[in-house]
């Protein structure tokens, strides 16, 4: 799991930092398709995971709120394919076009 964490954030900041694929929707870059671009939004809602709210403990003895990502097992990956989602590792070409279809699809 480890090997394909880093090989993520190494593809989402080929796509954000270096225009290598869609840097507005870097799900892209690891799911075979996607119906429209709301199934999009959903897949990286899913990779993303759920927020919520922690409370922290200061060395005052005091505590403030902060929001976190609620951790996974299985992770990012489990929880894409739980959601029905096909994985596979895009180059930046593919990922565009998995972009492509899914505004086409959006639009008609």
């Amino acid at each position: 799991m480890t090997t394909l964490d880093a090989i993520a954030r190494l593809r989402t900041q080929m796509a954000t930092t270096a225009g290598i694929g869609p840097s507005d929707r870097p799900i892209a870059c690891f799911i075979a398709k996607a119906g429209c671009v709301d199934d999009l939004d959903a897949a990286q809602e899913t990779w993303e995971g759920e927020v919520e709210t922690v409370a922290v403990e200061l060395p005052s003895g005091g505590h403030h709120f902060a929001r976190t990502r609620q951790p996974r097992l299985g992770g990012p990956w489990l929880a894409l394919v739980g959601a029905g989602h096909e994985l596979r590792l895009n180059s930046g070409r593919e990922a565009n076009a998995v972009v492509s279809a899914a505004r086409r699809a959006t639009v008609t």
